[in-house]
């Protein structure tokens, strides 16, 4: 696949989203935004490009899940390679003075790139091209979840209403008469349940750390803080928290080895966010590069983590374990 954030060039790349212009642009597509691009423009070319392969997606959705998701990733590179121009020039009034970009089009795009990640992970396929390698399949929705997370208005939002109402779809689904066709997602199944769970720890984990960040700015004693806005982020706080222990107690009906081990590594990464900065200033416990540390009773410093830290882990393997796990065996 061509890598747009390489072609530095402009005239190189106008040249290339001239070629995937719709026969005609309609006005609708930027009715959200309040700088509307120029025609000629490099942002009015990207969106027109845009529509183009979201036309060819639409499409896609109804006969190749494979296809569609390519399309979606190619979207994906598309806002990414804005970010690059933007990057690396000026702006002055909402414009950039180099290279004609508005600041507008990156948050306009990632709604709708949101909004496609989220209409395929809905889309079920009677005849899927997948459907024979649980391991692609694993790897494609796994890709378009991030993308869905990392674009929607909202990650916490969007991972609080999985966590609470998509992901128990699956287990009533497997005690009734239900079909895929009755539940929201259906690229959310029993197979692929755990890349699903996973994601959305990750996921957790990354939009807690974020909050983390924020709330240290407003703690600054310069930083002028509102009510409001402390407000907010300590409901947000909140939300993230409700979200894992959600996560954590599914485990607790899934008879999975895998998922019991995601809940326990990921438990213990959001425990250790949730904790570092007030606890790395206690007496108390102590903390060497994000990790926690007490004092065992011989009074040495020794880790609390209760989770591995690999980053390896194959969506395959996920989708494919499905050892009971045995509370009974001793260990």
């Amino acid at each position: 696949m061509l890598n747009l954030p390489d072609l530095k060039e402009k005239t190189i790349l106008s040249d290339l989203l001239q070629a995937f212009q719709p026969l005609e642009m309609s006005g609708c597509f930027f009715q959200e935004m309040q700088l509307i691009p120029s025609p000629g423009n490099m942002d009015y070319l990207y969106s027109g490009a845009y529509i183009f392969l979201g036309g060819v997606f639409d499409t896609a959705t109804n006969f190749s899940f494979t296809l569609a998701s390519e399309v979606l990733v190619t979207l994906e590179v598309m806002v990414t390679s804005i970010r690059v121009f933007l990057n690396r020039s000026p702006c002055e009034n909402g414009k950039d003075t180099c290279t004609g970009f508005s600041k507008e089009i990156i948050p306009f795009l990632c709604n709708k790139l949101g909004a496609y990640a989220q209409k395929l992970l809905m889309h079920k396929c009677d005849k899927d091209d997948v459907d024979s390698s649980l391991k692609i399949k694993g790897e494609m929705v796994q890709k378009i979840l991030r993308i869905y997370l990392g674009n929607c208005p909202s990650t916490l939002d969007s991972l609080n209403e999985l966590a609470c109402s998509v992901l128990p779809q699956v287990y009533s689904s497997e005690t009734s008469t239900k079909d895929d066709n009755h539940r929201t997602f259906p690229t959310l199944c029993s197979a692929t349940m755990t890349v699903w769970y996973r994601v959305m720890h990750e996921e957790s984990i990354s939009a807690l750390n974020n909050l983390v960040k924020e709330i240290s700015l407003v703690e600054k004693p310069r930083g002028g803080a509102k009510l409001e806005n402390v407000s907010r982020l300590l409901n947000k706080l909140l939300q993230s928290v409700n979200v894992v222990v959600f996560l954590i107690n599914m485990c607790r009906n899934n008879d999975k080895v895998t998922v019991h081990a995601m809940a326990v590594k990921y438990g213990g990464k959001f425990i250790d966010s949730f904790l570092r900065d007030p606890v790395s200033d206690a007496q108390g416990p102590h903390t060497s590069n994000g990790n926690l540390k007490h004092k065992d009773l011989m009074g040495q410093v020794v880790s609390s983590q209760a989770y591995l830290d690999d980053e390896d882990d194959d969506p395959a393997d996920a989708i494919v374990d499905h050892q009971p796990t045995n509370v009974s065996t001793p260990q």
